[in-house]
């Protein structure tokens, strides 16, 4: 016998935008299928907004032991486990300090500690390329002389903007209309099926990664992440309660009459 559940939840409640525009509904549906140490979440989000999305997550209420995330889009990326891992938690747990634009540690909407995400792998920013050399930003030279540059590399480019005014070029986004997907693979006995959130950004909004003076200072390195609006996964634990009772029953009956 194969056991398996599906549940599909809706998602709404946007955030507005920093700049004031105002995002029509963006939904993102929930799958999950599988069984226990072997489930499947994919992730389908359709773009009702004004603006061009290029870069969207799921927030979890608990780590799902994920063993694979993969972009169910065509030229699109999704979270490398061997560097990011469950983001941020994995890496808030070794030591880095990830916050949002605020100042805060970075954390989901509803408090999820960590995401997966899914990205246009061609995304680059119009602006020009700009690096901190301690007292302001100066423009990327090129070549880049000396390499230690690159460390401190902040604005334009593939790291983006501070926010609003990110100008972030893309052949691949989701146009207003369009969908994309993403999906993992968990090895967890028990499937994640509380609370969970999605984060998105259109073009025009990004906030770096990466610390200005990068890894030339380590152990005062910020880094800097955030999302441009979000919304909160309404889920359906009931489905999953009544899928086990209804194995369980027919494990009984095919037992007792046997």
């Amino acid at each position: 016998m194969t056991r398996s559940i599906m549940t599909v939840c809706a998602v709404a409640g946007l955030i507005l935008a920093a700049n004031s525009l105002a995002f029509a509904d963006v939904t993102v549906f929930e799958q999950i299928t599988g069984s226990p140490g072997d489930w499947t979440y994919t992730y389908t989000l359709t773009n009702g907004g004004a603006g061009t999305v290029y870069n969207w997550a799921v927030w979890f209420p608990s780590d799902p032991s994920a063993v694979s995330v993969t972009a169910g889009t065509a030229n699109w990326d999704a979270t490398n486990l061997a560097t990011q891992g469950f983001f941020p938690k994995d890496l808030l747990d070794l030591g880095y300090d990830i916050r949002d634009s605020g100042g805060n540690t970075l954390a989901g909407p509803n408090g999820e500690p960590g995401l997966f995400q899914t990205y246009a792998s061609d995304f680059v920013s119009a602006n020009p390329e700009e690096y901190w050399d301690g007292d302001s930003w100066e423009p990327l030279p090129s070549p880049v002389d000396p390499p230690e540059i690159w460390d401190m590399k902040w604005r334009g480019g593939y790291y983006g903007w501070e926010g609003a005014g990110a100008d972030i070029q893309t052949a691949n986004g989701i146009l207003s209309g369009g969908t994309g997907q993403f999906s993992l693979r968990s090895s967890a006995m028990d499937a994640v099926t509380g609370m969970k959130s999605f984060s998105f950004s259109t073009i025009g909004y990004w906030y770096s990664m990466l610390d200005p003076q990068g890894t030339s200072a380590w152990g005062d390195d910020i880094n800097y992440f955030d999302f441009e609006g979000a919304g909160t996964v309404i889920p359906a634990p009931g489905a999953v309660v009544l899928g086990w009772i209804g194995l369980g029953l027919v494990g009984w009956l095919r037992r007792r009459f046997a």
